[in-house]
């Protein structure tokens, strides 16, 4: 008709009305018909078999069409220290972060919610983080993946301790405790986390190249192999600043021990040897002589000399 305009809205759909780019009205599905002889009319229609609503008036229209946004969607809103995990059709569709809100539009699809307050905890139960890590991209540092809505990738970081390791849990910088072999995950839209792997397996460490002279001045070159063990990965990531360096450093002394002679009063590093206070590395100077367990735990040393 002349100076009339036709709009149809379909069963899966649901629209927006507006006149003279000013909002109206939401539309259910049906057959509507305006005069725009002084006026002009648009109507944008959503798919509700994809809930997700995204608009720029989403915000507007939560504060001033209240009532038919409350009959129409589904309003999942998160304080500060919150994050909510979207179900649609009991499917992980999307994670909320902190201080969002989200509209689902209602319809064919379910949409269920779950929420998890991040000053109880940010660790995740295994029955909920084999399903996020299930979703492409959700996980951090995966390759190659499309993320999932919303956060994405950057939703949890993710960890699985191996047998014979142990986790050690950082965060915002700081030691929180040890992990146990198996998955952990937690939540990073709150403190940021970070896990070491800590190898408690026996492990070699060689040192090479070093010359010595006997009491009769004789030149040895000596090559050292030690193997060692963590006893206490929490106590010596805590005391040391670069335990590889010192670890290594600490077999190195070995060296000089062998032109001393074996004292009660020296902390043992070997089984055949010892070094004499005076000469451990500086990180050890202020432990006692005897130590019961000390985090790095010597097994055994191995030297072979050449004239």
């Amino acid at each position: 008709m002349l100076f009339s305009q036709k709009f149809i809205v379909r069963k899966h759909e649901r629209g927006l009305l507006f006149r003279d780019a000013d909002f109206v009205r939401f539309l259910e599905p049906g057959t509507y018909r305006f005069n725009t002889l002084r006026r002009r009319y648009d109507v944008q229609c959503f798919d509700v078999t994809e809930p997700a609503f995204t608009h720029a008036l989403a915000d507007y229209l939560v504060e001033a069409e209240a009532e038919d946004v409350e009959r129409l969607f589904t309003v999942v809103a998160t304080a500060e220290r919150e994050v909510a995990v979207v179900y649609w059709n009991d499917r992980i569709a999307e994670v909320v972060r902190p201080a969002e809100r989200k509209l689902y539009w209602n319809g064919p699809v379910t949409i269920r919610v779950e929420r998890f307050d991040l000053d109880r905890g940010l660790a995740i139960d295994a029955r909920l983080a084999k399903r996020l890590l299930a979703e492409p991209g959700l996980a951090a540092g995966s390759d190659g993946l499309l993320g999932l809505r919303g956060v994405g990738r950057h939703a949890i970081h993710a960890e699985e301790i191996p047998h014979g390791h142990v986790g050690l849990l950082y965060v915002d910088g700081e030691l929180a405790g040890s992990l146990e072999p198996c998955l952990h995950a937690y939540w990073t839209l709150g403190p940021s986390v970070r896990v070491d792997v800590v190898d408690l397996r026996v492990k070699t460490l060689e040192v090479q190249g070093q010359e010595i002279l006997t009491r009769d001045k004789v030149s040895l070159r000596i090559n050292l192999t030690a193997t060692y063990r963590f006893a206490d990965p929490p106590r010596a990531v805590s005391a040391v600043c670069r335990m590889w360096r010192a670890l290594r450093s600490a077999a190195s002394t070995c060296f000089s021990g062998l032109s001393w002679s074996k004292k009660r009063s020296a902390w043992t590093i070997g089984r055949n040897f010892s070094v004499p206070r005076s000469s451990r590395p500086s990180w050890l100077m202020n432990w006692p002589t005897k130590l019961p367990k000390p985090p790095i735990e010597p097994s055994s040393t191995v030297i072979s000399t050449s004239c």
